[in-house]
């Protein structure tokens, strides 16, 4: 996901008037006029196998240590698993990102980037806000505190 806070999206280091949230919801989904550059969603079903491989690899090593030390496997194992698993999908996404997702920027768009004084055609990079935001929170109860 990306960091739920207050913080407005900037664009050309100005806010715009929405969450990074909403910016990234915008170009999750599409608009009218944005097409959907999925970079979770479409992060998850290209990455569903190993996903699967590195949550079974860490079930095993806790597995192990709980047999070896005779202790359960606690909340504290579920989330050394799911913290790992989180840390190491962030990055992906954010290399995702960095990579360029489908559909290319409309020739429009890049000419704006550029009288903005920016270079590079790649979405979803503006001012880098969306990629650093992308992170992951653990909740083993699927309540997440503020």
């Amino acid at each position: 996901g990306t960091r739920q806070t207050k913080r407005r999206a900037k664009r050309g280091g100005r806010g715009v008037g929405i969450t990074v949230a909403q910016l990234a919801a915008i170009h999750e989904f599409g608009t009218g006029n944005i097409p959907a550059r999925s970079f979770v969603r479409a992060w998850f079903d290209e990455n569903q196998r190993q996903i699967r491989a590195v949550l079974f690899q860490y079930m095993q090593i806790e597995m192990k240590r709980a047999l070896r030390t005779g202790r359960r496997i606690d909340d504290a194992a579920r989330t050394r698993i799911l913290e790992s698993l989180g840390s190491s999908s962030v990055g992906q996404i954010q290399a995702r990102i960095a990579r360029g997702i489908a559909p290319p920027l409309a020739a429009s768009t890049i000419r704006q980037k550029t009288v903005g004084g920016k270079k590079g055609s790649t979405p979803l990079i503006d001012t880098g806000q969306l990629r650093a935001s992308v992170t992951h929170l653990v909740s083993l109860t699927g309540k997440f505190a503020r």
